[in-house]
């Protein structure tokens, strides 16, 4: 079984992040490109279920800029086999990632495909969703907990909405998408990112897979959140009380 994990470059969540001078663009500064933290979490998922003796192979995919290949070698170094980058000019929006995820998934007979909820670039948390919808598979999305496939290859997961946790049951071929509490990604040692250097990221052009065409998602509009309120220091309990009594006080 082929479970394909799809990877996507984000700058660097931890660097400060600011609207340009033209009120559009974000300015990251030296910010450096690191995989997508969900999508980490979800190859975490299909590394284990390889490693549980239930998946042949594990493949990544990425579609952007030629310098996204390193993040895939952050993946080859998690245990990886193979790493396809989709060289595109820049970052593509999510209805172009979903269609390559697809398409990507149709030319290696993945049973399963694996993406993160959401990147926590632009937080859409729909690409898993369009690529199951364009190859017409099941599919679960925001999934916090996941049994390895039984016998027949169905899967049993949690996953969180509204009211709490929902149970599913899934038959392949599918897409889940991970959330933040189904798996800390493995660290990666030294000896494993050296190795890596050894695996080759295959290239592909977009132009190679037939893709179908999708409308994108436009961005109308970016604007700083608004600036919260200073906190206070309170000297103690009494001052704490007087200053939340008349805020509970009903007239």
């Amino acid at each position: 079984m082929i479970l394909l994990v799809g990877i996507k470059q984000v700058a660097d969540p931890n660097h400060p992040a600011r609207l340009g001078p033209d009120g559009f663009a974000v300015e990251c500064g030296d910010a450096a490109e690191v995989p997508n933290p969900f999508d980490l979490i979800a190859l975490e998922a299909a590394l284990r279920w390889r490693e549980a003796g239930v998946a042949t192979e594990v493949i990544v995919v990425s579609a952007g800029p030629p310098s996204w290949s390193e993040g895939l070698s952050t993946c080859l170094a998690m245990g990886s086999d193979r790493a396809i980058l989709v060289e595109l000019a820049e970052a593509p929006d999510a209805g172009t990632a979903a269609a390559i995820l697809a398409e990507t998934a149709r030319q290696v007979g993945a049973a399963w495909l694996f993406t993160g909820r959401q990147g926590v670039d632009r937080d859409l948390g729909v690409t898993g969703m369009m690529a199951a919808g364009l190859l017409g598979w099941a599919q679960a999305s925001q999934v916090v907990e996941l049994g390895p496939p039984d016998g027949e290859g169905g899967v049993t997961l949690l996953r969180e909405v509204d009211g709490g946790l929902e149970s599913r049951y899934l038959h392949p071929p599918g897409v889940i998408s991970a959330d933040l509490r189904l798996g800390e990604p493995r660290c990666v040692t030294l000896p494993a990112i050296l190795a890596a250097r050894r695996k080759r990221v295959e290239r592909l052009e977009a132009a190679a897979l037939s893709l179908p065409f999708l409308p994108g998602c436009p961005v109308v509009a970016r604007r700083e959140p608004s600036p919260r309120p200073g906190g206070h220091l309170l000297r103690d309990v009494a001052e704490l009380m007087a200053r939340l009594r008349p805020e509970f006080t009903t007239p």
